[in-house]
């Protein structure tokens, strides 16, 4: 499986779930990263673009490892749309 990760493709708006579009074999993925993960790892109430955008760069191989553990155990999604939250961000270590 072919896995790729691009920075230019993460959405951050306020008040909604952070999206990133990943590609997997070829086909791009869109992810959603539960909203409450990001204020729970840094401890922020307020989060702007660039403290997502931070978050993003500092647990950039924990996501990896949660989309693709997700991708290993239940395939390509037919509407190419994961979910991951804090649980799943946090279940495997960092490498």
């Amino acid at each position: 499986m072919k896995f790729f990760f691009p920075d230019a493709q993460i959405s951050a708006k306020p008040q909604s779930a952070l999206e990133l579009v990943v590609v997997v074999d070829g086909a791009a993925v869109r992810v959603e990263l539960d909203r409450s993960t990001i204020p729970h790892s840094t401890g922020a109430d307020f989060l702007d673009e660039e403290a997502v955008r931070d978050f993003i760069s500092r647990n950039r191989r924990r996501i990896e490892l949660a989309i693709e553990a997700h991708l290993f155990a239940r395939g390509i999604p037919l509407d190419r749309h994961i979910v991951i939250s804090r649980e799943d961000l946090y279940a495997l270590p960092a490498a």
